[in-house]
């Protein structure tokens, strides 16, 4: 009669064991959830940080881009204009030529002297049209000049050299004796080394963009193996292809407002991702946390598909 109810004070104990037991492992449950999910909060903002430093280096490095391509452009207009002024002054100087030489007088006197016999003399009239002429046009090369040098210190960053204007009595080698063609010539020397200059500018210019479009390239290829997808720009509309996307059809589209926020663009393959579309993007407001569960989402049906 006393060993019944022993056994069953026993059992009761054992019960109450049996549910202490249960109650720490629902608690260790709980614990393990919740670190998991501090962890996958710090996941989500570092994955945020780094991607707001890859959109400004992309930034950085479509404005580099920018850049080069008008000093290019820049290049190539004052190339065509260096070209122009020499045709220019090219006619020019073969007009004052023709007009320099002038038929000479009766064979006799002091023509014949000045002459040297019959035939044709050259009259370097001082204070003429021709010699007015030259001047302004000399003038106006050394003008021309100037502009030019000054544009091409500012695109290459380096001095140049002013040439014929530092020495305007100089002649330039080839040039003729009669009407100002010394300064003339040398006015042409002075362009074409100008042109020189503009040419190897451009083609600095030309190296820049290559070195930039290189260095875009390796940077679009990081960020496609790091955060994983390729991100093509046109002005202000970002287009993110994503590394793990079953077709090429499947991609994300982003435009940048001008008050630094960024909108979703709705693609055919947003019906797929409604559900994370409400999470993170309408109820949580994170770009970022999207974009990474986006591609666990796609990691995970890959792996369920293999």
């Amino acid at each position: 009669e006393t060993e019944g109810p022993a056994r069953g004070g026993g059992g009761g104990a054992d019960a109450g064991a049996e549910a202490l037991r249960s109650v720490h492992e629902a608690l260790s449950a709980l614990q393990a959830e919740s670190q998991g999910a501090a962890q996958l909060e710090r996941e989500v903002a570092a994955a945020r940080a780094e991607a707001g430093e890859a959109r400004r280096a992309e930034r950085e490095a479509a404005k580099g881009m920018e850049e080069a391509q008008q000093a290019e452009r820049r290049a190539v207009a004052r190339e065509a204009a260096a070209a122009r002024e020499a045709e220019q002054a090219r006619a020019v100087v073969d007009s004052l030529r023709a007009t320099s030489a002038v038929p000479g007088g009766a064979p006799g006197g002091d023509d014949e002297g000045a002459g040297g016999g019959g035939g044709h003399r050259v009259l370097h009239l001082s204070g003429g049209p021709a010699q007015k002429a030259t001047e302004a046009l000399v003038e106006q090369l050394r003008a021309k000049n100037r502009a030019l040098r000054q544009q091409v210190e500012q695109l290459t960053g380096a001095p140049v050299s002013e040439g014929f204007e530092s020495r305007p009595g100089s002649p330039a080698r080839g040039a003729s004796g009669s009407g100002g063609g010394p300064e003339v010539a040398a006015a042409l020397a002075e362009l074409a080394k100008t042109k020189a200059a503009l040419e190897s500018a451009q083609v600095s210019s030309e190296r820049l963009k290559s070195v930039f479009r290189a260095q875009i390239n390796n940077f679009r290829e990081a960020v496609c193996r790091l955060w994983g997808y390729r991100v093509d720009m046109v002005e202000r509309r970002y287009t993110l292809t994503p590394f793990l996307a079953e077709h090429r059809s499947h991609n994300l589209v982003f435009q940048s407002e001008e008050d630094g926020t960024m909108n979703m663009l709705e693609t055919e393959w947003c019906a797929s991702l409604t559900d994370l579309i409400r999470t993170y993007i309408e109820e949580g407001d994170s770009i970022p946390a999207f974009l990474a569960a986006t591609t666990l989402e796609l990691h995970r049906r890959q792996q369920h598909a293999s």
